[in-house]
């Protein structure tokens, strides 16, 4: 079974209720914004390619800080970013990948935080 999002309706998008309940602290209200974008522009298999510079001026951020929200999301494991390029074979936009929220993903952000020496996210909620 694949872990991409696989359902969305047409002019409509949504953020798995995981994402907030247990990501959004160390996602940041940014980070949160820049997963909304990408999950706006998804299609049904979570894909997407927006251009940094759609991302920067929808959401009214500079480009080095868009690719740094979407860096941290890889680093999640929220997202998957893939290059793509033109059948000439020049470097065109990123592609994107949107996968679920999952317990393994929890447990990996909170080894890492265990590792910084962090205190921990014991106030997130885990299914």
């Amino acid at each position: 079974m694949s872990d991409q999002i696989i359902d969305q309706r047409p002019g409509r998008f949504w953020i798995d209720d995981q994402i907030i309940d247990d990501y959004a602290a160390e996602m940041t209200p940014m980070g949160i914004a820049v997963y909304a974008f990408l999950a706006r522009h998804a299609c049904k298999s979570g894909e997407c390619f927006p251009a940094v510079s759609r991302m920067r001026t929808l959401l009214g951020i500079s480009d080095s800080s868009a690719r740094k929200y979407v860096e941290h999301l890889e680093e999640m494991g929220l997202l998957e970013r893939r290059a793509r390029t033109s059948e000439a074979g020049d470097r065109s936009s990123n592609l994107y990948i949107l996968k679920q929220a999952g317990r393994p993903h929890i447990i990996r952000m909170r080894e890492r935080d265990a590792a910084r020496g962090a205190a921990g996210r014991d106030d997130r909620r885990v299914l």
